[in-house]
């Protein structure tokens, strides 16, 4: 089980501080979602925490410091999807996802057969030999989360993982992903901007919201005032209400 620590971190991008002496700290075997309006140093930590842009502070997962490591041992330790257009170059799903296998000093036989089941588990198995370039958006955006899970680090980093994805996809990629983390022990922090995606992680997800770098709550998502700390966070009304036995989060139109 993976442990994340944050202490006192801090990124400065250009003359904005993006993340200002943020500290918390996730449980092994916990999720955590990370909310908040645009600019509120959301992608900055996932950043700062791969060593993309310089930080200060402490940041360990597993009591190793991600930022100080070798590529090889930080792909290990760490997994990333980036939010935005993934890649459309001319290379085939499989051996897209095989590239994710490319720390392990492992016959190419084998880099395919995980692959491949990485991909059955999306079920994504009949795009194997397609070209990225000729999938739609939401099927790139499959193939990326199937090529982070063949990559099988200790902990992964998500910049909205639904992206691109049609409302039933956006679900099924939150649950596998909740359902790997807790058969595997994979830590997983969680970026999102659709807060009625947020029940699909399960009644343990940890949230965290920023807001201009700065922790403004910190709750479960069962948690009675979650609603209440999404509406200061975002300055609109925000409900959690019950249909059929489930509970939905949703945004209202209109001021606060």
């Amino acid at each position: 089980m993976t442990r994340l620590e944050v202490k006192d971190l801090s990124v400065r991008r250009g003359s904005v501080d993006a993340i200002k002496s943020l500290s918390f700290e996730l449980a092994a075997g916990t999720n955590l979602a990370l909310v908040g309006p645009n600019g509120a140093g959301k992608t900055s930590l996932i950043l700062a925490a791969l060593g993309l842009v310089d930080s200060t502070g402490t940041l360990r997962i597993d009591g190793q410091d991600p930022r100080t490591l070798a590529p090889k041992e930080r792909v290990a330790l760490c997994s990333y999807l980036p939010q935005g257009e993934t890649s459309s170059e001319d290379l085939r799903v499989i051996d897209a996802v095989m590239a994710g296998r490319i720390r392990f000093n492992e016959p190419r036989r084998l880099s395919r057969q995980k692959a491949e089941s990485y991909l059955a588990e999306l079920r994504l198995e009949d795009l194997a030999l397609r070209p990225l370039n000729a999938l739609s958006g939401g099927q790139r955006q499959q193939v990326s989360l199937a090529a982070l899970l063949a990559q099988e680090a200790k902990f992964a980093w998500l910049d909205e993982p639904a992206n691109h994805l049609d409302p039933a996809r956006r679900l099924e990629a939150l649950e596998h992903i909740r359902e790997r983390s807790h058969a595997h022990g994979m830590g997983v922090v969680v970026v999102t901007h659709d807060v009625s995606l947020l029940t699909a992680m399960g009644e343990e997800l940890q949230v965290l919201g920023l807001k201009k770098g700065r922790q403004a709550f910190r709750c479960t998502v069962n948690d009675a005032d979650l609603s209440e700390q999404l509406s200061e966070l975002y300055e609109r009304p925000v409900r959690a209400v019950e249909v059929e036995g489930q509970r939905v989060i949703t945004v209202l139109s209109g001021a606060r």
